[in-house]
């Protein structure tokens, strides 16, 4: 059994120590190599990469909280996997907006359970706007029609699992998030991992465990391709930033393929196999778009050197084809084993989905549209007119401040440009995630792709350092400050864009010769 003070608080200390020390870590050993430079011995080599490797293998555990997962004995995200579990085994029927009002439907049919299940309140998913299940209870074949009486059957029992073993009020909370989200080349991937079979607990409770594996696999290969050092930050960084803690998606089924490919696909770049490695980074920007960005870092170090009359990195064609390679296969196979216009439903859904706030999502215009005078906090709290209200205020302020968002996405776009300069292709990938924050803004869980961004420390030993902090200084706002979600994600985005600011910095001036 834990012990009591062993909690969510206390895990979050023990990430910022590891942190920390990783940290101290990394300037001892630059001091040790500026000292070197001058002519003095460097000191204990093997043992700051064992203490750094130590580090990393601990941070690794710490973001499992040291296999205490979500405490209380819970290690399956029961909110989140049955969004994706129940998403991906009926989106031939529910499709992106069919899945909380088939849910009511299906508890409506437990006797007695229809009178309290109207009154629940549910997101339009059409709408992304609050409202309650009286009208899908009223005419239950509007869902119903979309199944066969055998599929109806099965997606009844598969949610009469996961409601039984839901607390009752997260039960009724559950259809007041934003649904499945996911692509249809995920879908391709996820589906016959579920099959069609009724669900048990087991099943799932196996289906969760593919992201640990899949993630410390690719750790193992960004040491085979980066060496333990460069490997040892990234997994401190993973294992403790804030924003991309367990608590998200952490215990839930394959939430984690894209940064498993992500670092993978690096770490094969780097090996010099590029095709491999562009068929991941591919694949990663099928599954969740907004990793697309690495290889548009490619493509505008590849523009650099063409306009600047410089040989292109052989790699870099090599790496987009194995992109377009990924995306000729999985984009038509994932539209004609999913349901009719898949990826058109998947575009229409991904616009819907983000032109609507949402409290937990970080980025440059997170940042622009906050107002403490619209934040949640300053709101009266009276349901729908509260979330209306607030993602109204952040909508109108965002449009007030676009021309100033505008003018920074261009000013950043032009630094990573400079920065992609003479760079290996893998790390032009790297220096393209930069320009994630400036794009849409997307759930903090995502910027788990800052794990990514110490592999640059190949190139500028500062790099380490720059994300290190970052992971500290998130964790020390994130404990230290009183803010709601909108706030702590507004200041968390403030501190990534401040963090990623330095490291685009680092490269733009003198820089080193590609490999």
């Amino acid at each position: 059994m834990l012990s009591p003070w062993w909690n969510e608080t206390t895990s979050a200390w023990v990430k910022v120590a590891i942190a920390g020390t990783a940290l101290a870590v990394v300037a001892w050993a630059e001091w040790a190599r500026r000292a070197q430079n001058l002519g003095k011995r460097a000191l204990g080599d093997q043992r700051r990469s064992r203490l750094l490797g130590a580090l990393g293998f601990l941070a690794v555990l710490a973001y499992f909280n040291f296999g205490s997962f979500h405490f209380d004995g819970i290690y399956v995200h029961l909110w989140d996997t049955a969004h994706y579990t129940l998403g991906a085994k009926y989106f031939d029927e529910i499709g992106y907006e069919g899945l909380y009002e088939c849910i009511a439907v299906a508890d409506a049919e437990v006797p007695g359970e229809a009178p309290r299940v109207a009154q629940r309140e549910i997101i339009d998913l059409r709408t992304n706007r609050l409202t309650t299940a009286a009208e899908v209870v009223a005419h239950p074949e509007r869902c119903r029609t979309r199944f066969s009486p055998q599929r109806w059957a099965a997606f009844a029992a598969d949610v009469s699992l996961f409601r039984a073993r839901f607390p009752t009020a997260d039960w009724e909370r559950l259809p007041t998030d934003h649904g499945f989200n996911a692509s249809p080349a995920w879908i391709l991937v996820a589906h016959p991992l579920i099959g069609s079979a009724l669900m048990t607990w087991s099943r799932i409770e196996l289906l969760t465990a593919i992201d640990p594996i899949i993630v410390v696999g690719s750790l193992v290969a960004v040491a085979g391709a980066f060496g333990g050092w460069t490997a040892s930050i990234v997994a401190v960084v993973f294992g403790t930033y804030f924003p991309g803690r367990l608590w998200w998606t952490g215990g839930s089924f394959l939430r984690w393929d894209w940064l498993a490919a992500l670092l993978a696909g690096l770490a094969l770049c780097r090996r010099k196999r590029p095709f491999a490695g562009g068929v991941l980074l591919g694949y990663s920007a099928l599954v969740r778009v907004f990793p697309v960005f690495a290889l548009v870092g490619i493509v505008l170090a590849a523009a650099t050197a063409k306009l600047r009359r410089r040989s292109l990195d052989p790699a870099a064609a090599r790496v987009l084809m194995g992109a377009l390679a990924a995306t000729l296969v999985l984009g038509p196979l994932a539209g004609a084993v999913c349901r009719d216009h898949a990826w058109m439903d998947f575009a229409h859904n991904l616009q819907k989905h983000t032109s609507v706030a949402s409290a937990n999502r970080m980025g440059l215009a997170v940042t622009l549209a906050f107002d403490r005078s619209t934040r949640l906090a300053a709101l009266h709290p009276d349901g729908e007119d509260q979330r209306s209200h607030w993602e109204d205020a952040q909508a109108e302020t965002l449009r007030r401040r676009r021309w100033l968002w505008i003018a920074l996405v261009a000013l950043g776009t032009l630094a990573i440009t400079l920065a992609v300069r003479d760079q290996p292709t893998w790390a032009a990938a790297v220096l393209g995630l930069l320009l994630v924050p400036l794009a849409t803004p997307i759930a903090c869980y995502y910027y788990a792709f800052v794990a990514a961004i110490p592999l640059l420390t190949e190139r500028k030993s500062e790099v380490g350092g720059i994300a290190l902090a970052l992971v500290i200084a998130a964790g020390l706002v994130a404990r230290l400050s009183h803010y709601e979600m909108d706030e702590q994600y507004a200041a968390q985005s403030l501190l990534a864009l401040v963090a990623l600011v330095f490291v685009a910095t680092a490269f733009i001036g003198r820089r080193r010769p590609a490999d």
